[in-house]
């Protein structure tokens, strides 16, 4: 099922439009005579060969560019409409450019290009209408190495965030960074933020800065061998080569248009490998949801803060990093952490917070915080981030150490759904009951994907989604009491992971493998939700 948005989703790609001429030649190109060879015209540019594919793939798209006003314009920019894609031309007294494209036997290409009208789009050429309704801003790299364009495409930019919407660059060419300069470019991306940034190889060793540290998603292109993405290769499917010219445009129009509107992404939190759980459980339990979430068919987003930035996917390296030793993180912490550059594991709270602002809806966890017992007053700020981002929590209920009574009904005062997952009862994490009842009971991932839709549709935010533990913890209540006792003046942040520690000595160690059953168990059915979700 595939729900409709509150607004036209629409790709725009601000850039060139030129001519093409592709050779191929029969064999080795003779000086001072003919050598046969394929050659093909027709029209080009990364920015029209990434909204071709994408008008392709059946998407609204949109693409500005500023082209001679000749016949040769005039047969692309007609060539494109008919394609599907709508474009706004500025009209110029420049000629159209023209890339000429010699392919090698190899398959490997050299061009030489020409760029006429296209760089000399200025940010009084544009309306802020062709931007307003993008909720994607596609920036091919050449519009950012020279003027005027540059300053067209950051005056774009512009636009599309304060509407909301998200940016993707694609370096473009090596030979470009080079000419423009890596470490210029490098300072120009990390103000841009852009969500995504794509990259070949060749691109991403002369930038020679880790693209995961200037955008959320970094994907590297690897042509035939696939692509690198949250520092994971993705094989490419095999095809017989008939022409590589603009396949990397293709792949990233087909990139953006899954990130943008149907892609299953589950993400996690990092405070379980920082401060949740002791080694090696920490780490077992990460890698063991994003397989669990990448087997379902979705893609796992682990959330943390690293080197002054909120990441949004994690390498394997970078999750050993955050267990080696992290500052736990609340949705209160997560400016100043930025600002200090401390590395930072980030509880259920922050991710939320972080999840929203990269559009993903659904996050997996083992237990969400709540009302601790005794204590009232002490409430976790994952009950108000509930209320205020419309992220679906799905989690084996609240910690057993927590008041569940007292939790739901604060969640019940903030107007959050509790959705009990093929159960009527609430679970209290290490047992399936607990005696409180949920708000509603959904079966199966299709109904929960359709109460989640219609909760979020009628102005829902959050949503808890509960649920029951893989096994139970025998005497898991009464351990838990005992743990309450012993640490009953514990405060802050710290209170949560004392109380896990002494039930995990207490039952020798059989809650954290339940531990890590459950938080596993939660990813897979999150992805299975998700993935309905957006069928």
């Amino acid at each position: 099922m595939r729900y409709g948005y509150p607004r036209q989703v629409v790709i725009v790609s601000i850039g060139d439009l030129v001519l093409d001429v592709r050779i191929v030649p029969a064999g080795p190109l003779e000086p001072d005579d003919d050598s046969p060879a394929s050659i093909a015209i027709g029209g080009g540019g990364q920015a029209a060969n990434f909204c071709a594919w994408t008008a392709a793939s059946g998407e609204p798209v949109r693409l500005v560019t500023r082209i001679g006003e000749d016949d040769t314009g005039r047969r692309l920019v007609s060539d494109l409409e008919a394609r599907g894609v709508e474009v706004r031309a500025v009209w110029a007294a420049e000629p159209t450019g023209i890339i000429a494209v010699v392919v090698g036997p190899d398959g490997r290409r050299s061009m030489a290009t020409q760029r006429g009208a296209s760089v000399g789009l200025s940010p009084d050429d544009l309306e802020e209408a062709w931007f307003r309704d993008a909720a994607l801003l596609h920036v091919p790299g050449y519009s950012l190495f020279v003027e005027p364009i540059a300053s067209a495409a950051r005056a774009a930019i512009r636009v599309v965030r304060e509407a909301g919407g998200m940016v993707a660059v694609d370096l473009s060419s090596a030979a470009g960074l080079r000419a423009f300069g890596p470490a210029r470019m490098a300072y120009v991306l990390a103000r841009m933020k852009p969500e995504v940034l794509f990259a070949t190889e060749a691109e991403a060793a002369t930038l020679a800065v880790p693209l995961d540290s200037l955008a959320q998603v970094p994907v590297l292109k690897l042509g035939a061998a696939g692509s690198m993405v949250y520092g994971h290769k993705l094989a490419a499917p095999e095809v017989k080569m008939v022409d590589p010219t603009g396949a990397g445009d293709a792949f990233a129009a087909t990139f953006c248009i899954a990130f943008e509107r149907g892609r299953p992404v589950v993400a996690l939190e990092t405070s379980i490998v920082g401060q949740g759980l002791p080694a090696p459980h920490n780490l077992r339990a990460a890698r063991g949801c994003e397989t669990a979430i990448r087997d379902e068919g979705a893609t796992p987003a682990t959330v943390a803060v690293l080197d002054g930035r909120l990441r949004v996917g994690l390498s394997d390296a970078d999750l050993e990093r955050i267990a080696s030793g992290s500052v736990k993180v609340s949705s209160r912490d997560l400016g100043p952490l930025v600002i200090l550059r401390a590395a930072g594991a980030t509880t259920v709270a922050a991710t939320m917070r972080v999840a929203a602002m990269a559009g993903v809806r659904f996050l997996a966890t083992g237990g969400i915080g709540g009302v601790h017992r005794g204590h009232p007053e002490d409430q976790s700020a994952d009950l108000e981030e509930l209320a205020r981002s419309p992220v679906a929590v799905f989690c084996a209920g609240a910690k057993i150490i927590l008041d569940l009574r007292l939790t739901l009904e604060r969640l019940e005062s903030l107007s959050v759904p509790v959705l009990g997952y093929g159960t009527d009862e609430f679970p209290a994490f290490y047992s399936r009951r607990s005696g409180c009842p949920v708000s509603v009971r959904v079966d199966g991932q299709d109904e929960c994907a359709r109460v989640l839709h219609a909760a979020w549709e009628t102005g829902g935010r959050g949503a808890v989604v509960a649920i029951p533990p893989p096994a139970d913890l025998e005497g898991a209540e009464e351990m838990t009491l005992r743990a309450v006792a012993e640490i009953r003046d514990l405060s802050g942040p710290d209170v949560t992971p004392r109380l896990l520690a002494r039930v995990a000595e207490l039952s020798g160690g059989r809650s954290l493998d339940l531990n890590v059953d459950l938080v596993v168990n939660n990813a897979r059915v999150a992805a299975q939700v998700a993935r309905a979700f957006f069928a």
